[in-house]
């Protein structure tokens, strides 16, 4: 038991190393091998959240690639007001995708309280 909890601080020590230098390289290192054992769901949704605020056209292409619709709303509602412009524009070049209705839903009530014509535009 000691040698897992070991092991899982050295997993929680590396992944916040890698997410100082990119959260890109963080969602590779998440996905491979060496950290497999390690994650689970809860893992990649922190990286949606904290990825979403940070640049969330980045972020909502990996979780686009991922086919992981939660992914996708987490970073549409954790990405902060300057970048949802960038993002309703990226968002728009999707709608061919499964899950867009639902996706534009959440970005349609994420823009609401801050522009309420275009929120209901989506």
């Amino acid at each position: 038991m000691e040698v897992l909890k070991l092991l899982s601080a050295v997993f929680q020590r590396l992944s916040s190393s890698i997410a100082r230098t990119s959260l890109a390289n963080l969602a590779v290192w998440l996905e491979g091998d060496a950290a497999s054992k390690f994650v689970d769901e809860g893992a990649f949704r922190h990286l949606a959240h904290r990825w979403g605020r940070q640049n969330a056209v980045e972020a909502a292409t990996w979780a686009i690639e991922k086919e992981d619709p939660s992914l996708l709303l987490d970073v549409v509602s954790s990405s902060s007001d300057h970048q949802l412009s960038a993002l309703g524009e990226w968002l728009s070049t999707h709608e061919n995708n499964p899950n867009f209705s639902n996706v534009a839903s959440a970005f349609a009530d994420r823009i609401a309280g801050i522009d309420p014509d275009s929120s209901e535009k989506w």
